[in-house]
């Protein structure tokens, strides 16, 4: 496997991890794209933060919803998407970067 596809790899593995994470919290499991609202977003980081995760790595699952944005609009599935705001470094958020040298791919909800 080369260097490019070992990097998807890593990459995939992370945002399936972080979708995961969003999907053990029960209302957004049930929710339709269209139903993630900002207060929706706002009970999911309270309860991720209750169970005592760090504002880093809730920042890292709320990451994973932009991916599901972009997929959304690119099939125009939806007039409306949520505003998601992430924890800052004033919050007590530290910054990742899960790219390599930069490179920012969205990755597709399609793709097996």
């Amino acid at each position: 496997m080369g260097h490019r596809e070992q990097e998807e790899s890593r990459n995939a593995k992370i945002y399936g991890d972080a979708y995961s994470r969003l999907i053990d919290f029960s209302l957004l499991a049930q929710a339709h794209l269209d139903e993630i609202d900002e207060p929706l977003i706002e009970r999911f980081k309270s309860a991720m933060l209750a169970k005592e995760f760090s504002k880093t790595s809730v920042n890292r699952y709320l990451a994973t919803l932009p991916a599901l944005r972009y997929a959304s609009r690119k099939l125009k599935l939806f007039n409306r998407l949520p505003v998601i705001e992430m924890y800052s470094r004033e919050d007590g958020a530290e910054r990742e970067c899960i790219h390599n040298r930069g490179q920012s791919r969205q990755p597709s909800l399609l793709e097996p």
